[in-house]
């Protein structure tokens, strides 16, 4: 999702763009951003304010930048801003539950929307993103199809500012994967999704309102675990996965170049 910034802010304003936009799952880990000089053009901002936000993106652990012929500026893992977040979230967490009630409420309406206005093209990506995303053996692919099939699912629902409205929230409600068993969470949003695609297929506005709201209540359900250190498959059923606590040292961090089942 692209958007054009006046010229006039500034550079936390841009820092605050590529955030939501690496948030999302618009920008993967591993992506390269164009050259500042074609960022400030496209966002119609000036070089300075480009530098500077990125920056403070390097300083916060999103991007990181190389110098010589074969650099620039890439996304990085985010290990750093995951740790934040989770600091962030201890410290208002109300704050986030009004976030996801928001989401919640934004994205059952997409979903019947979705259950109505829905093409062949619309499925078929939504179809590409679950079976990619089931597929996934990084934390880069599994971030990448989460954000292709919630954009799908939006898109089909053929209402901008919904969709507008959804990506919003879903860069405020960062969720760091980074700190999930990432296996079982794969196989339980792979399910989930499907549940969504199903009922949207279906055309069962009803259901797939549910099937979102099923999706999103586990979400909470993480959140909740990750901040008490709880195993989350009693709540959400076998192979729902389960979560510890950053603030302990049994943290599992799983690389992007790691792959399924390995320890």
């Amino acid at each position: 999702m692209t958007t054009v910034l006046t010229s006039n802010r500034t550079s936390e304003e841009v820092a605050t763009h590529f955030r939501d936009l690496i948030h999302s799952g618009e920008l993967a880990v591993g992506t390269r951003l164009p050259p500042q000089r074609e960022l400030a053009k496209s966002l119609g901002v000036s070089r300075q304010a480009v530098f500077e936000g990125l920056a403070e993106l390097e300083t916060e652990g999103y991007v990181d930048t190389l110098r010589g012929a074969t650099g620039g500026t890439f996304v990085r893992e985010l290990h750093l801003p995951a740790e934040r977040w989770l600091e962030r979230l201890r410290e208002s967490i109300g704050t986030f539950e009004d976030v996801l009630d928001f989401r919640i409420g934004v994205e059952r309406q997409i979903a019947s929307l979705a259950a109505h206005r829905r093409d062949d093209g619309d499925l078929e990506a939504m179809r590409q993103a679950v079976d990619e995303l089931a597929a996934s053996t990084s934390l880069a692919a599994y971030r990448s199809a989460d954000a292709a099939f919630h954009r799908a699912l939006g898109r089909a629902a053929r209402n901008e500012l919904l969709e507008r409205a959804v990506f919003d929230a879903r860069a405020k409600l960062f969720f760091p994967v980074d700190q999930l068993d990432y296996e079982p969470t794969t196989a339980a949003t792979a399910r989930e999704h499907t549940a969504i695609l199903r009922a949207v297929q279906r055309g069962d506005a009803a259901a797939a309102a549910r099937a979102v709201t099923v999706h999103l209540e586990h979400t909470r359900a993480k959140l909740h675990s990750m901040l008490a250190g709880t195993d989350t498959d009693a709540s959400l059923g076998p192979g729902a996965g389960s979560l510890v606590s950053p603030a302990t040292s049994t943290v599992r961090r799983v690389s992007a170049g790691r792959t399924k089942g390995t320890s």
